[in-house]
């Protein structure tokens, strides 16, 4: 068999020359490797082994390369080497496979430990793929530990590689949305991030770690809960302005009624002062010291003003009406509903005080009937399930208007009270007043 220096410049010998080299730069890792992981001390001197036997094989190849080109008058070589120089091929060639194989099962057992126990790789790849950023350095800048969040995140911020952890704690700074305290920053692509940083002291040496969290979804939130406050304040002020209002809008109508019914009242008082200043003997005296009694802790304020006498209000009207010296003729069925009845007995009272102050007259005609086809509604029959409106028509005898009769006072009091139960009012002043009310069916 053809000995290794018999083979200068054959293929053989350069494959047997390169696989040495990478051989034995793999077992020089794989001792590195050991040493760091802080392996067994007889894994650590099995790969000491290994690499030096390696190695050897290596030295030993390189020097019969260069025997070869010097070996004419060439005598440096101990006979140690001579001797190695004649090993044939298959011995070396066995020796790098040897060596390959133990690396291999040194690869394997390494694979085997790292399943069951924790190593630096295992706890560095761990940090690496943590959702959550984190760096870890000294107090003067340098980064000894920062996960591949974290650099996608400083990049994001400065475009560059992080190198020191002062520039992450300044950047973090500039681009704090959440004040000093929180530390939220909006990145470009819209996640939001908030920064966490303390100090860490181990083996009495003091260290900085920035811990980054995503918190988009609660920062959306938070905005989304912010911007339907604020939505729900401004509802809340301008529902304090209409309830405002509408408390201003309450109190000045009930002033309105309270200005009409006492303009009402106070001119009715009047007229029956005056009639029975001028008929005493047909006037009940009474009824006006009553009447006049009443009115006068009214606006004292002892009392509230009601209507002297009957519990009936028609039968009220008719007796204050005839205090007054006007007569009511009525024609018709009288509405037995008691809400209709106070609007009829309304429009009585104030039909009756303005045929004495404008018309000059002392009688009023009330004419009650239902219309059955109203203007507007359609026609009811006699089977028909709906009531039909009941049509009230006063006219009263006097002075004739000379002008449109101007709604103020009483009659715009009237036309409220009307109106608020869904029925209609006209007035007509040619040839004569006429007060019409067409009540709801």
């Amino acid at each position: 068999m053809r000995a290794i220096d018999s083979l200068y410049g054959s293929p053989v010998l350069h494959t047997l020359c390169i696989s040495a080299i990478f051989i034995m730069v793999w077992a020089i890792g794989m001792f590195i490797r050991t040493i760091r992981e802080k392996r067994s001390t007889g894994l650590i001197i099995f790969s000491f082994f290994i690499m030096c036997s390696s190695f050897a094989v290596f030295e030993i190849l390189m020097d019969c390369s260069f025997y070869f080109i010097a070996r004419n008058g060439n005598d440096r070589y101990i006979q140690l080497q001579y001797f190695l120089f004649s090993r044939p091929w298959l011995f070396y060639a066995g020796s790098e496979l040897l060596c390959a194989a133990l690396l291999v099962y040194i690869v394997t057992e390494k694979l085997t430990y790292e399943k069951k126990h924790l190593t630096a790789d295992t706890i560095r790849q761990a940090v690496n793929y943590l959702p959550e950023g984190i760096a870890i350095g000294r107090k003067d800048g340098t980064v000894l530990l920062a996960n591949l969040k974290m650099e996608e995140l400083y990049r994001n911020m400065t475009g560059s590689v992080l190198s020191d952890l002062r520039d992450l704690t300044e950047q973090i700074r500039k681009n704090a949305s959440g004040g000093e305290e929180q530390k939220i920053v909006s990145m470009e692509d819209g996640t939001v991030w908030q920064f966490e940083d303390e100090a860490v002291t181990l083996d009495g040496e003091e260290y900085i770690q920035i811990i980054a969290g995503d918190v988009t979804e609660r920062y959306l939130i938070i905005k989304e809960l912010k911007d339907k406050n604020a939505h729900l304040t401004d509802i809340r002020r301008r529902m304090k302005a209409v309830s405002d209002l509408s408390a201003d809008m309450f109190i000045a109508e009930e002033q309105q009624k309270a200005r009409a019914a006492l303009h009402n009242q106070l001119g009715q008082v009047l007229l029956m002062g005056r009639y029975f200043l001028d008929h005493r003997d047909s006037t009940d005296p009474g009824l006006v010291y009553t009447v006049t009694t009443q009115m006068n802790r009214f606006l004292l304020g002892e009392a509230p003003a009601d209507t002297p006498a009957s519990a009936d209000a028609v039968a009220a009207a008719v007796a204050m009406a005839g205090s007054i010296g006007v007569t009511v003729h009525f024609e018709g069925d009288e509405p037995a509903d008691e809400k209709i009845r106070e609007i009829l007995a309304a429009a009585i009272s104030e039909c009756a005080a303005n045929t004495v102050k404008h018309a000059e007259g002392d009688s009023i005609s009330v004419c009650c009937h239902h219309d059955v086809a109203a203007p507007g509604h359609p026609e009811r029959s006699e089977g028909s399930s709906h009531a039909a409106a009941l049509l009230i028509t006063i006219t009263n005898n006097g002075i004739p208007p000379k002008h449109p009769v101007a709604e103020s006072g009483g009659l715009l009091a009237l036309r409220k009270k009307v109106e608020g139960t869904g029925g209609e009012m006209q007035i007509e002043s040619l040839p004569e007043f006429r007060l019409t009310i067409r009540t709801a069916s």
